[in-house]
Order: C-alpha cells, then sequence, then structure tokens
C-alpha cells in the first residue's frame, strides 16, 4: 500500500488536466480489470449483477495552478486551481507541466533583509501578485522552454513517513482514496458478486464536482460511497469539536458537511458490519464537500455514504494520514460491498 500511495502522489493530475494520474492507475490496475473512460476523463468499472448497483468513487484530480500569461521578463503570471490557500504558495518550487516536460520554477518572496516596510512580513501576499521565476530573462526565453499559456502547475512535494504510521505529503485528498480502490479491486477478483459494483476514479472534484456529476447520471446507482478525506480537529490549535475524529482510530464516517447528508440507515449498516468484522469506526461531521454529495442528488437520488479516513492539515503541502486507516478502510469497504442493502425509508 506504502508503495502504492507513494507512486500515485508523485504523478501529477491538476484539475481538468489528469491525464497522467488516469494513466498511472491505469498501469496500476493491469489486467485486473477492463477500465472504461467517458468523455469527461473519468474512469469507472462496473462488475457482478444483481442488485443493490454499489458505486464507489475516489477523485483523481489535485489541486494546482495554470499558467496564465508570460511576462517580459520571463516570469509566470497564474490563477490557481481548486482552493488552495494563499499563505501556503510564497517560497514554493513548482513543476510546470509542459508538452516537452517538466519545467522547474519557484515562487519567489521577497527577502526580509530588502524589505523597506517590516510590516510586509505579517502580510499574507495575494495569488495574483505572485510570479513563478524559471531563471529565465525574457518572455522568448521561457517560450524556447516549451511553456504555453493553460499549462498546468504543481507544488513541488515528496512523500516521507512520521514515525513509521505517519503518511505525510501533498495531495494525500484524495490520492489515499484512488489507492483504496485499486486495493479495493485486487481482493473483489476473488469474489463471487451477486451484486453490481461499479469502482470510479473521477475527475474535476476540486473545481466543483463536475466527474461525479457525470458519472452518477450515467451509472444510477442504488447506493454511492465517496472515498475521500475528513478534515479533521485532531491537530495543534485546531478547535477538536468542529471535526473530533483521530488519526489512528479507524475509518469516519462522514455524515455531514457543506454539501450533504448521508444516509442515517447506512451509517447503521456501517456501524453493524464494523462490529462485527471488529474494525476500528469513527463517525463525525466536517467541511467541504465530496463526490457523494452531486451523485447523491444526480437522476432519481440515491442513498450516500461519504467513508474517509482523518487528514491533518488539508489541502495544505503537509497532509497527513495513519496507514492503519488506510489498511481497516480497505477491509470496511470489502464487507460493505458484499453486505450493504439498499435502505428501506
Amino acid at each position: 500500500m506504502l508503495k502504492l500511495m507513494k507512486r500515485l502522489l508523485a504523478t501529477s493530475g491538476v484539475s481538468g488536466f489528469e491525464e497522467p494520474i488516469r494513466d498511472a492507475i491505469r498501469e496500476v490496475v493491469g489486467d485486473l480489470a477492463e477500465l472504461e473512460t467517458d468523455a469527461l476523463g473519468n474512469l469507472f468499472v462496473t462488475m457482478g449483477e444483481g442488485a443493490p448497483h454499489i458505486l464507489l468513487i475516489a477523485h483523481m484530480d489535485e489541486l494546482g495552478l495554470l499558467v496564465t500569461h508570460i511576462e517580459d521578463s520571463g516570469c509566470l503570471r497564474f490563477r490557481k486551481v481548486g482552493g488552495i490557500d494563499d499563505r501556503i504558495l510564497p517560497s514554493r518550487q513548482v513543476i510546470v507541466h509542459t508538452r516537452e516536460g517538466p519545467v522547474l520554477g519557484v515562487i519567489g518572496m521577497v527577502p526580509p533583509h530588502l524589505m523597506l516596510d517590516r510590516a510586509q512580513m505579517n502580510q499574507v501576499i495575494p495569488w495574483n501578485e505572485m510570479q513563478i521565476d524559471l531563471c529565465t530573462r525574457s518572455r522568448p526565453e521561457t517560450e524556447a522552454l516549451g511553456v504555453r499559456l493553460m499549462d498546468p502547475i504543481t507544488l513541488h512535494k515528496e512523500a516521507f513517513l512520521i514515525q513509521k504510521k505517519y503518511l505525510c505529503c501533498r495531495s494525500i485528498d484524495d490520492r489515499f482514496g484512488c489507492a483504496v480502490l485499486v486495493k479495493l479491486l485486487e481482493r473483489l477478483q476473488h469474489q463471487k458478486l451477486n451484486r453490481r459494483v461499479s469502482l470510479v476514479w473521477s475527475v474535476r472534484e476540486e473545481i466543483g464536482l463536475h466527474g461525479a456529476t457525470v458519472i452518477g447520471n450515467r451509472l444510477t446507482p442504488d447506493i454511492v460511497l465517496a472515498v475521500d478525506s475528513y478534515a479533521t480537529g485532531d491537530a495543534p490549535d485546531v478547535p477538536f469539536h468542529l471535526a473530533p475524529v483521530r488519526l489512528g482510530d479507524g475509518p469516519v464516517l462522514r455524515l455531514v458537511d457543506n454539501r450533504a447528508i448521508a444516509s442515517a440507515e447506512l451509517r447503521r449498516q456501517f456501524e453493524t458490519l464494523a462490529a462485527k468484522y471488529k474494525i476500528p469506526l469513527q463517525a463525525g461531521a466536517t467541511g467541504g464537500g465530496t463526490d457523494g454529495g452531486a451523485i447523491q442528488l444526480s437522476g432519481a437520488g440515491t442513498h450516500m455514504m461519504a467513508i474517509s479516513v482523518a487528514v491533518r492539515y488539508l489541502h495544505s503541502m503537509v497532509e497527513i494520514c495513519h496507514l492503519d486507516d488506510l489498511a481497516n478502510l480497505i477491509t470496511l469497504l470489502e464487507k460493505a460491498v458484499l453486505n450493504l442493502e439498499i435502505p428501506k425509508l
């Protein structure tokens, strides 16, 4: 699992430019299944026959930037793609993904030695005032590197372990979900399914749940399980009561967020399964939204549960999850796929 996570984390896939991560998932899935792709770029497979039809979805895309202008100096102007906090941008290494290959650069900052007003040190610089320095001296020199308008940009990242169990990297949201679905697919190959199961790796979640809206209308599931992160209060200086779950204490039922309310009956079924198979389980509310919220409202509506692991410092450069939570989540989802029934209202 750790090897798979590191591979997916190292692969780019800014919203709207998911081809590299889509190709990586296809490659790791290999001969396990014949994956399909729709016009928007969602990757999916459906197995088994019968009812209910259970759809599990994790998004491939990640936060990033886009080139919007090349200055006469050779520096780049950009716009954000997704919910990036301006505070994390200055003094970052970046990678511009061009047709000719990656181009390295930095988002620079004024050194304190050259600040005429020291109050600048306490100010958050808005993204629209920042520039990416490619160490070129002119626009033609930058263009000669292959940089074009609308090229996607990722912030440099490197995955590492803390205390042997805590995985830290940018874009754990939602590469962990992508990895979990790959591992679940491996397990389901050995099961005789008396129900339909669809696994979906979606696009453009970070800019408005676009991929989920399309795939929900196409596949029309009875139950959708969104495998996405849970922004936890289990971190220094964060009010714990806002999202009271802890890393290492098991998967999380994301019952309420800013976009959706999960099915109370599915909660009961998950809690029953977790108790039966001795899988640690947590539940709580948090902010944000998931693909599950979009599919819940698509078509004639569907029963939805967002199933997560706790992630510290979400949408930062140092997102952290616990490896035991990932292992338990895979087992819980396997039991859910084989046992969940359509809730009766």
